[in-house]
């Protein structure tokens, strides 16, 4: 498993591709801080405030 790596468009955090498989752009950085877990995003509050729309791994702040 590689480095993990948070992508500075929607903040999902993957180690697997270097480009985000949510988003599909390739602006991904190793320099963030804070995860949240998104289990249920339809039903998740913090889901809906960080506009999340997929479950996974995501970052609070990306630089």
């Amino acid at each position: 498993m590689g480095k993990e790596k948070a992508c500075k468009n929607c903040h999902l955090v993957t180690s697997k591709f270097s480009q985000c498989p949510a988003c599909k752009t390739y602006t991904l950085s190793d320099d963030f801080s804070g995860i949240v877990y998104i289990l249920d995003p339809e039903k998740s509050i913090i889901a809906k405030e960080l506009n999340i729309r997929f479950k996974g791994k995501y970052a609070l702040k990306v630089r």
